[in-house]
């Protein structure tokens, strides 16, 4: 005779595992269809249940698989699954960590945490059989972000992960592989610092400005205002540095003589490897003819009585220099 079960039971939630099995937790399934008197029941130890698929997920239906019947009439019953209730239970990610190594560049100070990687062997562990997932790319990061040497450099979220069965699985970065780098502090440099003036050609007598715009091994803009900076000049005179910021230190370069005044600065004890030159001309105005030139704006105009053109003499020294004085050039 066959019997069917009836009552209910209760399954136990399970991290993913690649399989549908299901383990029952409380059982209080019943027989329908026994005849009274007979002894049937079912066995518990043998009974079995599984999901409806194995993959992760919350509230999953769970079914009997499995039903053996026990005791002195059991040989005269059958059992069918047919109906048999069901239960519900969820199916959780299962953690993946990280093996291997990688490396990173040391860095200058920027005030981040970022890194640069130099290489990189980390792979995910603990992927079930055949599951297709991948390890696209993943977060490096200084525990610090101040300068200092071997600073700890940890991998952190973002991670990115690919393939068919990545929602089955999370990364657990707790034993990840680590290492350690150098941030370093910036400080000014005379290859990277630049010399100029804001003219090129003086008369004799005037004045221009001579600038040192200070920059750090990078070619960042080194803005302490705490550089000591001497101006030297060949020919003339150069007044003090003053900071007058955004890395810039200024000073005033005068000549009462003709010729070339070669600039160059010192950045604290260190000659800047850049250098200026300012030519100063004698006051008479030494123009040159070959050198200097005329040029005519709107050169084709009507012959109105009213239109005008414009006309702009350019005069240049016999070094071929531009004369900028107001009043002469």
């Amino acid at each position: 005779k066959e019997l069917t079960i009836a009552g209910s039971f209760t399954a136990s939630n399970k991290v993913y595992d690649g399989t549908t099995a299901a383990t029952i937790a409380s059982n209080n399934l019943t027989l329908t269809g026994l005849i009274s008197g007979d002894t049937v029941s079912i066995n518990t130890a043998t009974a079995a249940a599984n999901f409806a698929n194995r993959n992760v997920g919350t509230a999953k239906v769970v079914s009997l698989s499995n039903a053996i019947l026990t005791g002195a009439n059991a040989s005269n019953y059958a059992i069918t699954l047919t109906g048999a209730p069901t239960a519900s239970a969820n199916i959780t990610p299962k953690a993946l960590t990280l093996v291997g190594a990688f490396t990173v560049a040391n860095k200058l100070f920027d005030g981040n945490n970022s890194t640069t990687r130099l290489t990189n062997t980390v792979a995910l562990s603990g992927i079930i059989g055949q599951d297709d997932v991948r390890l696209d790319s993943f977060t490096s990061q200084f525990t610090s972000t101040n300068p200092g040497q071997q600073i700890l450099v940890v991998i952190a979220q973002p991670l990115f992960i690919s393939g068919a069965d990545t929602a089955n699985y999370f990364i657990d970065l707790t034993n990840a592989p680590v290492t350690r780098a150098d941030i370093f502090a910036p400080v000014a440099s005379v290859l990277q610092s630049t010399l100029w003036a804001l003219h090129d050609t003086l008369m004799v007598g005037d004045s221009t400005t001579v600038i040192l715009e200070v920059r750090n091994q990078a070619g960042q803009l080194h803005t302490t205002g705490t550089e000591v900076v001497l101006f030297i000049t060949s020919i003339g005179d150069v007044s003090l540095a003053s900071y007058t910021g955004n890395g810039r230190y200024e000073a005033r370069l005068r000549s009462n003589v003709a010729g070339q005044a070669i600039v160059s600065a010192q950045l604290n004890g260190t000659m800047v490897a850049d250098t200026a030159g300012v030519v100063f001309v004698p006051a008479d105005i030494d123009t040159s003819p070959a050198g200097s030139e005329i040029i005519v704006n709107n050169a084709i105009r009507p012959a109105d009585g009213t239109t005008f053109a414009t006309v702009i003499v350019s005069l240049r020294d016999r070094y071929g220099n531009r004369i900028r004085r107001a009043g002469v050039d």
